[in-house]
């Protein structure tokens, strides 16, 4: 789990950073201090999301972002291709 698949699985979720926060009983100070790269997410957070949120769900997001990122590099080179 690293922060951009855990803001990904908030955001496809609708959540509010105090509400993500609330299911996994932890501040949203947390959460916003793990989403700005201050800090990482412990052992212990990362079991508890994948406890709320389950393995399946994970998983199908994180597919979805690596294929975002596919996306947005083979848009990139196209136009740079232009250029």
């Amino acid at each position: 789990m690293n922060k951009d698949l855990m803001r990904a699985l908030r955001n496809l979720n609708g959540l509010t950073q105090e509400e993500f926060a609330k299911r996994l009983d932890v501040s949203r100070q947390l959460i916003s201090l793990i989403e700005i790269d201050y800090l990482p997410i412990s052992e212990r957070l990362n079991s508890r999301i994948y406890e709320e949120f389950g393995a399946e769900q994970i998983e199908v997001i994180k597919n979805l972002t690596g294929v975002l990122k596919v996306m947005k590099e083979v848009g990139e080179a196209g136009q740079d291709e232009k250029s």
